[in-house]
C-alpha cells in the first residue's frame, strides 16, 4: 500500500467509524507500530495527522476558484506521481543492494571455508602424452548443465544422476580427443547456466533441490569433470561465465553479474585446484572472458544472453577493439555457427519448453582443436 493510500485508509476510518480498531489499523496497513503510537499519532489532539490534514484541506480550498482548485488537485496528482517514481527506484535499489549483500558475504563466507577444506590431489598420467609430434591447443565448451532440473518425457530423462554420467562420459571423450589430436594445452569455457535456479515459474516447478544446493553440487560435479581432464593434459585453463539462471531475482531486468549465485562456482573451483596445474580465471562481474591463443589469436566466451549468434563476433571485436577470432556461447541449447561465432549446445537436452517449441536439442558439447590458420569442430553427443 503506498503512503497517499495509507493516508486516505486512515482519513477513512476516522470520519466513517463511531469505534475505531486501531489493532485492525495496524494490521491492515502491515507497519510495525503499537496500535496506541497510530491512535495518538493520527487522532489525539488538535495536533494529531487528521486534524492538521483537515485544517490543509479546508485552507487548500478556501477562497479558490473552480479552476485553481482543478489545477491544484492536478498538481497533486503530478506530485503523486513522482512520489511513486522514486519510491519504486528506491525499491528496486534496495533490492539491488540486498542481492549483492547476500551473493557477496556468501562469496566471503565460502572462501574461507574453502581454506580448511585440502587441494585437490591430482593423479597425473602425462606419461600417456606423445612429445614427439607437434603439440596443438584446444578449446572444450561446456554449458547449461540445469542443475537441479528434471525432465520425464518420450525425448529425454534428465536428473542429477544423468548430469553426473553425462559429464563424466564427455571428460572421456574430451580425453580421447585430446590424445588423439595430440592437444597440451585445453581451454575449457564453462559458459554458464550450471544451475537451474529461480528465475521464473517452469524452472521453480523442475527444480529437485535449493539453489545454494544446486550450485554445491553443480561445482562439485565440476570439479570432478575439469580434475580427470587436468590429470590426462599438461596444462588446462578453465574460464567461467555466468548464465541467465543463476540470477537471484526473477526479473529479466536483474542483470548485474553480482547478483548471480553462479559467481559463487568459481569461488569454489579457484580454490579446489588452488595447488594444481589448472587455472581458473573470471572477469569479475562482467558476462563475457576474453582469452589469448598461443599464436596470438584472440577468443571471446560469454553465456549469450545478452548477444546473437549472428553479430556477436562483430560487436565484440568493436567494443575491445580488437579482432577476435572466434566467440564461443552457450544459452540457446542448440548448436550452430555464424559469422566467427560458435553456439554450445546443452548438457540438459531437451526439456518441456524446447519440446513445446518443436525444438531438437539433443545433449551435445562441443570441442575445437586448432591447427595452424585452420580449427576443426568435434560434436560430442551424450547419452
Amino acid at each position: 500500500m503506498e503512503y497517499q493510500d495509507e493516508l486516505n485508509y486512515l482519513v477513512k476510518l476516522v470520519e466513517n467509524s463511531d469505534t475505531i480498531d486501531w489493532q485492525k489499523a495496524v494490521n491492515d496497513l502491515g507497519i510495525e507500530i503499537n496500535k496506541d503510537s497510530l491512535r495518538k499519532a493520527f487522532n489525539t489532539t488538535k495536533f494529531s495527522g487528521y486534524n492538521v490534514y483537515r485544517f490543509m484541506k479546508d485552507k487548500q480550498t478556501e477562497n479558490l476558484s473552480i479552476d485553481e482548485i482543478d489545477q491544484l488537485n492536478k498538481a497533486k496528482d503530478e506530485l503523486y506521481k513522482e512520489r511513486v517514481k522514486i519510491q519504486d527506484a528506491n525499491r528496486e535499489k534496495r533490492q539491488m543492494l540486498r542481492n549483492y549483500s547476500r551473493v557477496e558475504n556468501l562469496m566471503e563466507y565460502i572462501d574461507k571455508q574453502m581454506d580448511t577444506k585440502k587441494p585437490l590431489q591430482m593423479d597425473y598420467h602425462f606419461e600417456s602424452f606423445n612429445h614427439s609430434v607437434q603439440t596443438k591447443e584446444a578449446t572444450a565448451l561446456v554449458s547449461d548443465l540445469h542443475c537441479g532440473a528434471t525432465v520425464n518425457s518420450v525425448f529425454n530423462q534428465y536428473d542429477i544422476d544423468v548430469l553426473k554420467n553425462r559429464m563424466d562420459e564427455l571428460s572421456d571423450k574430451i580425453i580421447n580427443r585430446c590424445k588423439e589430436q595430440n592437444v597440451n594445452l585445453l581451454h575449457i569455457a564453462l559458459l554458464g547456466d550450471f544451475i537451474t535456479g529461480v528465475i521464473h515459474g517452469s524452472t521453480i516447478a523442475q527444480a529437485q533441490e535449493d539453489v545454494i544446493d544446486q550450485v554445491i553440487d553443480a561445482s562439485n560435479i565440476l570439479e570432478g569433470f575439469i580434475k580427470k581432464i587436468a590429470e590426462y593434459i599438461p596444462e588446462v585453463r578453465v574460464y567461467v561465465v555466468y548464465g541467465n539462471h543463476g540470477r537471484t531475482a526473477q526479473s529479466k531486468n536483474d542483470r548485474a553479474y553480482r547478483e548471480n549465485f553462479e559467481r559463487l562456482v568459481t569461488v569454489i573451483l579457484r580454490k579446489d585446484f588452488r595447488e594444481s596445474n589448472v587455472k581458473v580465471l573470471d572477469n569479475g562481474y562482467e558476462d563475457f572472458v576474453l582469452y589469448t591463443l598461443r599464436d596470438g589469436k584472440n577468443i571471446v566466451v560469454t553465456h549469450g544472453t545478452n548477444d546473437m549468434p549472428s553479430t556477436a563476433n562483430k560487436n565484440f571485436s568493436k567494443m575491445l577493439g580488437k579482432d577476435i577470432y572466434r566467440v564461443y556461447m552457450g544459452h540457446y541449447h542448440d548448436v550452430k555457427e555464424s559469422n566467427g561465432t560458435l553456439v554450445n549446445g546443452s548438457v540438459m537436452g531437451s526439456d518441456d519448453y524446447s519440446i513445446s517449441k518443436r525444438l531438437d536439442a539433443k545433449p551435445t558439447q562441443l570441442l575445437e582443436v586448432y591447427d595452424g590458420d585452420d580449427c576443426v569442430t568435434y560434436r560430442m553427443i551424450l547419452k
